[in-house]
């Protein structure tokens, strides 16, 4: 990757050309996976119905007819489930179809779950799995907050959630060991240690480059203003 910018600096670039090389995301290995729906089941926020889907359920499986999501909660004693990569939802009132949580208990739910994550450890060898915990409205705003999830999750190195949890399965044991060849990963990992890159040859004028940031930078070269509904700022 280093050679071939190099490359592109030396034989594409003109004198009046500002080249920009940017990424969304870090990466980082995983070897464990964890099972966000078992441990709500575990700690009494998540309630099944009579037995877990099975471990092996595919997105396939969950989009064939007559399969839905989470057939196997029992909603009416439900507070939380997850479900995405690392989203955690409150079973809101009004929002969802069959919500139990009131509009003036969520805010200390979400307290409440948020420490108890904190201190989620691998049984096997005592290690925090979570490298931070994040309330939705502390790392969110704007129009769109009513499709935002109610926590966020970021896992520490080496740790990832599960796939069984993206799809909205609570498999049978917390953590489990990731055998497979896909080893490496970008998805619910913490920010703080899967950061992205940006290399540019025009000067960065602030300390703290942000991934939002770029879009209303890259249109202030371009001569374009900045959209109202556009986060970030100019850091060119």
């Amino acid at each position: 990757a280093d050679a071939l910018v190099g490359r592109v600096m030396n034989e594409v670039l003109d004198e009046d050309d500002e080249l920009i090389v940017m990424s969304d995301h870090g990466f980082q290995t995983w070897t464990k996976s964890v099972n966000l729906n078992r441990w709500l089941i575990d700690n009494g926020y998540l309630a099944e119905k009579s037995s877990v889907l099975g471990a092996e359920s595919s997105v396939y499986e969950l989009f064939s007819q007559g399969s839905e999501f989470f057939q196997w909660v029992d909603w009416s004693n439900s507070r939380a489930y997850a479900l995405g990569l690392g989203q955690i939802y409150i079973n809101l009132e009004g929002r969802e179809s069959e919500g139990i949580v009131s509009e003036n208990e969520r805010s200390a739910l979400i307290d409440e779950i948020v420490a108890g994550l904190r201190e989620m450890r691998d049984p096997e060898t005592g290690e925090l799995m979570l490298e931070g915990v994040y309330r939705a409205d502390e790392i969110y705003e704007g129009d769109n907050m009513e499709y935002a999830p109610d926590i966020v999750v970021g896992f520490a190195p080496g740790y990832r959630v599960s796939w069984q949890t993206t799809l909205g399965v609570a498999a049978e044991d917390l953590v489990e060991t990731n055998l497979k060849k896909w080893s490496g990963d970008h998805c619910s990992f913490d920010r703080s240690t899967c950061r992205g890159v940006l290399f540019s040859s025009v000067p960065i004028t602030v300390d703290d480059p942000n991934l939002i940031d770029l879009t209303p930078s890259i249109l202030d070269l371009l001569g374009v203003e900045k959209p109202a509904r556009c986060d970030g700022r100019i850091i060119f």
